[in-house]
Order: structure tokens, then sequence, then C-alpha cells
């Protein structure tokens, strides 16, 4: 479990918190609220409020005086992201606000919550991090006299940063839904093989479901979560040719011999160059999906070693034509 040292080692108190059954990804301690569009998306040329909840533990001691500086970063669309590729730094930046806490504001045991408001140009493309539309948001907490790393978030083992990951997709019935995203090779100096992978959730925790349905409730035609899998899910890469790709998606096994579930999904192992950037184009059958329904999609990347390097769920709507 890779940490941060110059934090880790520098401050034991703060921390961002993720409820039980809610994957790292997802965490509710970061709140962007577009002013029309709603939660997660932010609208061009408009202030989108930004709120970002920082803990302390319980009686770890910090010096009142203390400056606690709360860095947040907006990003593409996308699933592995470091403070150097797929993010733009919103605040304690040059020509950005600055956003503290002071140390003896945050009561141990309990939160405080960091908030600024940030306009995103208006006109720029949406490969640019800061265009309208659904952002992820990454935000990273310490004391003033410590020092992050400024290449890697060191996500998700490292307690002092939290990711907020979610876009909602609206499929037309009878269609596959295709939608793409950015990734990156984390290790700027050396090649590495990571494994991306695809998965529907079949049983999306309750937890989940209650993030999601504020994020899907303005969807025309929303009815249900939906129980019946997709057809066949894959996974598309610019310019990059899969080392090796497992597809486990066909519905018609769903469950085994005995009747119990099995996960549905795809992965693909691929080959990155240093700091690579890259694009993955999603795709799920959703052409005999009931109108209404709403199904969850895991994306996910892991490195050398298994360790989960970053993540992103999409929620896929079923529409009218």
């Amino acid at each position: 479990m890779p940490v941060d040292p110059g934090l880790s080692s520098c401050d034991p108190a703060l921390f961002f918190s993720l409820p039980p059954n809610v994957v790292s990804w997802l965490s509710p301690d970061i709140l962007l609220t577009g002013p029309l569009s709603g939660p997660d998306k932010a609208d061009a040329g408009r202030p989108n409020p930004i709120q970002v909840h920082v803990h302390r533990r319980a009686n770890v001691e910090l010096p009142p005086s203390e400056v606690v500086l709360v860095d947040v970063y907006v990003g593409t669309p996308g699933i592995a992201m470091s403070p150097s590729a797929n993010t733009r730094k919103l605040t304690n930046a040059q020509g950005r606000p600055s956003l503290t806490l002071q140390a003896d504001s945050i009561p141990g045991g309990g939160s405080a919550v960091a908030s600024f408001t940030w306009t995103p140009p208006v006109g720029v493309p949406d490969s640019d991090p800061e265009a309208a539309g659904h952002r992820c948001l990454v935000a990273r907490c310490y004391p003033d006299a410590c020092t992050p790393n400024p290449s890697d978030f060191f996500f998700p083992d490292e307690p002092h940063v939290a990711a907020h990951n979610v876009a909602v997709v609206a499929a037309p019935a009878g269609s596959p839904v295709r939608h793409g995203v950015l990734s990156v090779n984390l290790d700027p100096n050396e090649p590495q093989e990571v494994s991306v992978r695809a998965i529907w959730d079949q049983n999306p925790s309750r937890q989940l479901k209650d993030l999601a349905l504020p994020r899907i409730r303005p969807v025309d035609g929303l009815r249900r979560f939906a129980s019946r899998p997709p057809g066949r899910i894959s996974l598309e890469f610019s310019d990059l040719s899969p080392r090796r790709m497992r597809d486990f998606s066909d519905p018609r096994k769903q469950y085994d011999a005995r009747g119990r579930q099995r996960q549905l999904g795809y992965e693909a192992m691929i080959q990155l160059d240093p700091g690579q950037i890259f694009t993955i184009t999603f795709e799920a059958d959703l052409s005999s999906g009931v109108t209404g329904d709403a199904h969850f999609f895991h994306l996910t990347q892991r490195g050398p070693q298994g360790r989960l390097q970053g993540g992103l769920t999409l929620v896929t709507v079923v529409v009218g034509d």
C-alpha cells in the first residue's frame, strides 16, 4: 500500500473519509455542483461551487495556528490521473484562489468544509480539463509544513487524497453505448504493463444508488436500476494493441452451474511508455435494454503487483428515441 512519504510521515491527523460499500473513487468529501447542470457537472462561464470536507483524527494534535492547504484538481473524464497528467490545479497555484483551513477549525474526530467557486472558461474543447460537462475531481489536504509528491497522488492508499469520478451517459434504446475516457501510465520514468477492466455492477450497493440517484434523476425516462445484464462489453484503445484480452461479458454465463453470480466484463493488458496518455473507448451492448433502466459500470486501471491506480463509474440510462 504505497503512500506519499511527504505526507504520511509529516501529518498523522488529516484524512478523507470513505463510507463502507463505496468504491474508492466516489468520495463524498468532494462535491462540484453546476448551477444549471447539477452535481458533478460544470457549467461554463458561471460560478460553480466546490466543497471539500476535511477530517481530523480524534486525539491527534495539530498546532492551532497550523494552516491546512486544500488542493483541488479537475480532470477530463478518465481512470488514472496524476498532478501532472489529465488534471489541472484549481487552488493554491499561481493565478488561482487560495484554499485553506485553520487547524483549530477542524475538530478532533470531526471535519470542516473548505469551499470556493470555479468558473470554467467558455469555448474550450472537451479535451481541456476545465471544459464544461462531467469533470473528475481530486482533492489533497495537508499542513503547509508538508510537501506532497508533485507527480503522484498515491491514490487510493494515501489518506490525504480523495477522488470523485462518476459520469452519467444517456444510451438511446436499441443502440450500444460508447464513451471515451483518458488514462495514463503513472510512472513518468519507466514503461509499465497495466490492466484496464470494465465490470457491470450486478448488485449496486444502497450507498452507490443513493449517491447516483440525484445525478440520474434529471435524465428523462429514468424508471429503475437494471437487473437484466447488458449484452457484450468491450474496450478499444487508440494507437495501442493490447497484449492480452479477456472477454467475460457474455450474459448467458451470468450464473455458474450452482446458480452463483459471476462477474460480467472485459479486461485488457496493455504496455505503456513512461508517462504515456492514452484514450479508451468503452462500449456496452444495451440494444435489448429496457427503456428507463440504469446500469452501473466500473472502469479501473491496475499497475504492477495489481495496485489500483484509478477508477471511474459510468451510469448509463437507456432512453427512448
